[in-house]
């Protein structure tokens, strides 16, 4: 059962059940194409897009956010929260120091984790922020 779409660009994206998020190439309309899937843990019951990142209502499981990519069907895990914690995936272009820092209300800032000397794919967790009501992040260069 299909639970919400989202349209961006020539592609709509739709949460369903039992298949977690599904990518559709709308670019012609009478011909749609499925290019990609991506199985959360739980099962999606809303969706929103905003640029390259899908945020899927996964029930249980809380928001999974996901990055897509062009060409279509590159998805993966951009940020998560599971029972781990919050679990996200830094993508840094720029080599330096790095400091990962959260907040419960955007004017607060408290530093979470220091990444010395970093180029890549970097994967930083949170297991405080189970029992927050709320977090915010930002990754500042230092």
């Amino acid at each position: 059962m299909i639970n919400a779409v989202a349209v961006s660009r020539n592609y709509a994206y739709a949460a369903v059940d039992g298949a977690a998020l599904q990518v559709i190439d709308i670019s012609s309309p009478s011909n749609p194409v499925l290019v990609g899937s991506y199985d959360t843990p739980g099962d999606a019951s809303d969706i929103a897009v905003l640029g390259n990142y899908v945020s899927v209502a996964d029930y249980a499981w809380g928001l999974q956010i996901l990055r897509v990519g062009e060409p279509m069907p590159p998805i993966w895990p951009a940020a998560t929260l599971s029972t781990n914690g919050f679990e996200a995936t830094l993508t840094v272009s720029v080599r330096g120091n790095y400091r990962v820092e959260w907040s419960e209300d955007l004017v607060w800032w408290r530093s979470l984790r220091t990444l010395t000397n970093v180029l890549g794919s970097v994967r930083v967790v949170d297991a405080s922020a189970l029992s927050a009501r709320r977090r915010f992040y930002r990754a500042v260069k230092e």
